[in-house]
């Protein structure tokens, strides 16, 4: 019997289930927890759901890990995406990525972003792992740090061997990071 329904309003009791680094032991991500979301999918006793603050989904949560807050319905959806879209705009934003490149604090949003205008294909494109996104960023946040720190393009390129310069797009990086903003 189904508990809850596709529109759904709920909020989030139990958070995310990550792998830790200790032997294979599940953590549980706090962060989740109280945050609102909508039932988008019902498969059995699991549901996929939407984060109304920020439009992003989540597959599976059990009906146990949730409570129900009102029928909602499908405009919750567009709130969702349209909460979606202005954060995805601020992720985007040059002047905000550059505040914290120095530091690295960067969400997978940014820094894809930041790969993208590099012309780096990163295999959490094809995997969806965020292990293969961290190791990626942990080689090429250098680069970007040096490239935002470069008095000109000839010293941004430095931050790659010739054969770099050819796979990657730096010029592009450091117009955009340059621009006068």
């Amino acid at each position: 019997m189904k508990k809850f329904e596709r529109g759904n309003l709920v909020e989030i009791l139990v958070g995310q289930e990550l792998w830790s680094s200790k032997e294979g032991n599940i953590d549980i991500s706090p962060e989740d927890i109280g945050r609102k979301a909508i039932i988008n999918e019902v498969s059995g006793n699991d549901y996929s759901i939407v984060f109304l603050d920020d439009g992003n989904h989540m597959a599976w949560k059990d009906a146990s890990e949730m409570k129900f807050l009102g029928r909602g319905g499908e405009h919750l959806f567009r709130q969702a995406e349209r909460n979606r879209k202005k954060l995805s705009q601020r992720n985007k934003d040059i002047k905000c990525i550059l505040t914290k490149l120095e530091k690295g604090d960067l969400n997978s949003e940014s820094i894809l972003f930041l790969f993208e205008l590099l012309g780096h294909k990163s295999a959490f494109l094809r995997n969806g792992e965020f292990f293969s996104l961290y190791e990626d960023w942990v080689e090429l946040h250098y680069a970007f740090v040096h490239i935002k720190n470069a008095k000109s393009l000839k010293e941004a390129k430095k931050a790659f061997t010739k054969i770099g310069n050819t796979i990657y797009d730096v010029e592009r990086v450091y117009n955009k990071f340059h621009q006068k903003l």
